[in-house]
């Protein structure tokens, strides 16, 4: 699984990489003979990569009931299918003080969230499809945020909205690893709504992936 945080404020993407590499060596020498050979094969095993590609303008002065523009897509740039999910974290950051403040979830609102995004009730937002390798979600997670009223209201003078992109992506497996990896789910005891909904569909797509492969 990849954890990647990335702060909406600049254009950028940050990369991080699960590379295994398997180097297999086999020899073999026959003494009568007198001759021997020698082979290394390298097999790479998976290099799962997603990043975060967004676009944004820095805001500054930010108050109650603006509306931001950005956009967020998750790029999967490894060789390895697989399955994201993110999450959203707000900060308001005052540039006199010098100090961040994690502001409730409520104090903004995502807008025009992409229907291929489910909302899992969790804290996290659930690709409902497989994110294959070479591939950017084809529409933003999210297109803009609003600032909602804070109460109390603080003083907005000098004041910059933060948001913090949190994503996690999960190579496809055979064993539904994402179950384990994001839920700790055993697969025997039932999941609430909507997790339950989620991982079904999950499960199916996971399920249709690998006969495709396997034909």
């Amino acid at each position: 699984m990849i954890k990647n945080i990335k702060k909406i404020n600049k254009l950028n993407l940050t990369v991080v990489s699960i590379i295994i590499s398997l180097i297999i060596i086999s020899s073999k020498s026959f003494t009568w003979q007198h001759s021997s050979d020698s082979k290394i094969n390298h097999i790479e095993i998976a290099d799962l990569k997603v990043v975060i590609e967004e676009e944004f303008t820095e805001p500054m002065n930010v108050k109650s009931n603006d509306i931001i523009n950005k956009k967020v897509f998750i790029y999967n740039i490894g060789n390895f299918p697989a399955l994201v999910r993110v999450s959203f974290f707000p900060y308001l950051y005052d540039e006199t003080s010098g100090q961040s403040l994690l502001t409730p979830h409520d104090s903004i609102s995502l807008l025009n969230l992409s229907s291929d995004w489910i909302d899992g009730k969790d804290g996290y937002f659930y690709y409902d499809k497989i994110l294959m390798q070479n591939e950017k979600t084809t529409n933003p997670i999210i297109s803009s945020v609003l600032i909602n009223p804070i109460q109390p209201s603080p003083n907005y003078s000098n004041i910059k909205l933060d948001l913090e992109v949190n994503m996690e992506a999960c190579g496809i497996s055979r064993y539904y690893s994402f179950q384990k990896m994001w839920w700790n789910y055993d697969g025997v005891s039932p999941l609430p709504p909507p997790l339950n909904n989620i991982n079904n569909q999950l499960i199916d797509k996971t399920n249709a992936f690998f006969q495709d492969y396997d034909v």
